[in-house]
């Protein structure tokens, strides 16, 4: 994951969690993606990523950007590890899942 500038990833697959999205942006690489599934929620679009739309000169026009905007890309990937940090760690669903079981005992 390392030697990547970007990630590309267009299809959410079968689990739907998209773990390999989440992985990426923990490594500080921003993630060129779709507007399909949890894509959107997990990619801040020109914040720690592009969304694009499923056509071939989309994909094509975001790689380039990624490419020649060295600039844009570095910020991408500091936000991207930021909002990993925070928004997408483990910690932070632990305890909100642990607040809806919480929640529902205390309706009994």
């Amino acid at each position: 994951m390392n030697l990547l500038d970007y990630k590309i990833f267009l299809v959410p697959g079968s689990d739907g969690s998209c773990r390999a999205v989440r992985e990426a942006l923990a490594c500080a690489k921003p993630v060129i993606a779709s507007r399909r599934g949890i894509l959107p929620e997990l990619v801040r679009d020109g914040k720690t990523g592009i969304l694009i739309e499923e056509k071939p000169a989309d994909l094509a026009r975001a790689m380039l950007t990624m490419i020649n905007d060295r600039d844009f890309r570095l910020s991408c990937s500091r936000a991207a590890r930021q909002y990993a940090e925070t928004t997408l760690s483990p910690d932070r669903y632990i305890r909100k899942v642990t607040a809806v079981y919480e929640s529902l005992s205390a309706t009994r």
